[in-house]
């Protein structure tokens, strides 16, 4: 299994020393978590063609029973989004962006505490995996989303590929005490937190709102894309409005 391992990084390794391209990543400041709290994350320049179908066969050796999940022009890997990309903001709001440890903004340890976690309790620990829900392992250096099959999640392999894999030592690089402490915390939203009600607003950029039992009135959707991300249900009064051309989603995530 080590061997498969240092495999995979060689590969990995070469593909950055051959790409020889020059990233022009771009910080954003337009991301919030549920209850606010403002998160940089990257817009990042996808990387070349056949370093990505490199990773996507270099890791689908190294570990066989992993699913690749395709995502662009026939391949899983990019630089579009990592695992925390992935976990704490693609999945919620369909938005491709790479992200630095989320600890600081998402979520708040309140069974084994982890010092210098200082989050907005946007998301709260809870003892075992729940789903739907969030996992983190090491300090912080890894992120996944838990799946309706036990033992079963999905996860972004760095600049990677975007994989459905099994939880386990030998499974996936993360759980290889080799390369990462194995120091697994799970993570619900914190609907509790989360504010009822949406009012009084036009939305004419693309816009995030989450809410628990939410109710929504006096809202125009002007232009963009405004989407409601719930954990229960939503209530829409009458005088809310989408005019033509913009948007409006909901997501309900008990």
């Amino acid at each position: 299994m080590k061997k498969i391992f240092v495999f995979a990084l060689v590969i990995y390794s070469i593909c950055q020393y051959f790409s020889m391209v020059l990233y022009c990543d771009v910080p954003m400041y337009d991301i919030f978590t549920p209850r606010g709290t403002l998160v940089e994350t990257l817009l990042n320049d996808e990387q070349p063609d056949f370093r990505q179908r490199i990773m996507d066969d270099a890791w689908g050796l190294s570990f066989p029973g992993v699913e690749l999940i395709i995502l662009y022009d026939g391949v899983s890997s990019t630089r579009k989004f990592n695992c925390h990309g992935y976990a704490w903001l693609r999945v919620e709001e369909g938005i491709d962006r790479w992200m630095n440890r989320p600890s600081d903004e998402y979520y708040t340890d309140i069974i084994n505490g982890m010092q210098g976690v200082n989050g907005d309790g946007s998301y709260v620990e809870v003892p075992n995996a729940t789903y739907p829900g969030k996992i983190s392992w090491g300090m912080g250096d890894h992120s996944a989303i838990t799946t309706a099959e036990p033992g079963w999640v999905i996860s972004k392999w760095n600049s990677g590929p975007l994989c459905r894999h099994q939880r386990g030592q030998g499974k996936n690089p993360f759980d290889d005490t080799t390369a990462y402490p194995v120091n697994v915390r799970y993570y619900v939203k914190n609907c509790a937190a989360l504010p009822n009600s949406y009012t009084n607003d036009t939305v004419t950029t693309n816009k995030t709102k989450y809410g628990n039992n939410f109710h929504i009135q006096n809202v125009n959707v002007n232009a963009g894309k405004l989407i409601i991300n719930d954990c229960n249900e939503v209530n829409i009064n009458a005088d809310f409005e989408v005019e033509s051309g913009a948007e409006f989603e909901i997501f309900i995530n008990p």
